[in-house]
């Protein structure tokens, strides 16, 4: 049997209603290879759309909705290992590995928005363990220690989940919907906070806070005003001392040492995704 082609970094599209999502790779030499799950996999298609993925371990969890399911893969060669769906795997949203865990984030019932929750996964056997009742809708997670911070969707509000507990036990107030979440190198944690109304553009936009994950407290805001619009999405460089926070026209440049936030946008383009 021929040995399969190592996967050195992919590149999740979310598709749409008809086509669904499907995974593209890309190799040293910025060689793109299109629907890299199916040709791994004997044809077979994803058949929902991918709203994000993560690595876990040796395995990537690949976060679907409309169907709702997690598909676990092997990170080097793609092919499929399992599935996790049913059940409280409603509307999942985001994976945050931690030790024997992965802990994903679901929004659950949209119309009753207090009805969301974490499911806690056991990153060995890919089955869910627990589950940890958060209400508003978590979308990202983000950690320091004990504390795992969640990004809500419908609450203007940050949840913290002490991890050995297995529940929330503080929130944070904020003036905005949280649009992203980074835990820098400090131990403070960033938090976007966007506009969700699109005409006019950036009405409650309110771009960014630094809180000190020690007592909470919120230590530093925007002096200037930020043009985040409805994205607001941090990337970070792997020691964390570093930040790149994308709007939907300008990425800014956060340095995590001095606390200082470069105002004049580094970069300037249109209808911006996010930057990795």
């Amino acid at each position: 049997m021929a040995t399969k082609e190592v996967v050195n970094s992919f590149i999740v599209n979310y598709g749409d209603f008809i086509s669904k999502g499907e995974v593209s790779s890309c190799d040293s030499a910025f060689t793109i290879q299109n629907n890299v799950f199916q040709s791994r996999n004997n044809n077979a298609l994803i058949g929902a759309n991918i709203v994000s993925a993560t690595v876990v371990n040796s395995k990537i969890y690949i976060v679907c909705n409309n169907p709702d399911k997690i598909i676990v893969v092997d990170a080097k060669t793609f092919e499929f290992k399992k599935e996790i769906s049913g059940g409280l795997v409603i509307k999942p949203q985001f994976v945050y590995p931690y030790e024997d865990l992965a802990y994903v984030s679901c929004l659950g019932n949209e119309v009753n928005t207090n009805q969301s929750w974490i499911l806690q996964v056991d990153a060995d056997k890919d089955v869910i363990k627990d589950t940890i009742s958060v209400a508003g809708g978590p979308i990202k997670l983000d950690r320091i220690g004990v504390n795992l911070y969640a990004a809500l969707k419908h609450k203007k509000q940050l949840s913290i989940v002490q991890i050995h507990m297995g529940k929330v036990t503080d929130s944070i107030r904020l003036d905005a919907i949280a649009g992203d979440i980074f835990a820098d190198s400090l131990n403070r944690v960033w938090v976007s906070q966007i506009s969700t109304v699109k005409f006019p553009l950036d009405i409650n936009s309110q771009g960014v806070i630094v809180v000190e994950n020690e007592n909470f407290g919120i230590i530093k805001s925007n002096e200037q005003p930020m043009n985040l619009g409805s994205l607001g999405v941090f990337t970070g460089n792997a020691r964390r001392t570093s930040i790149w926070l994308s709007g939907n026209q300008n990425v800014y440049k956060i340095e995590v040492k001095s606390s200082s936030i470069n105002y004049n946008p580094v970069l300037v383009l249109n209808n911006i995704g996010g930057i990795d």
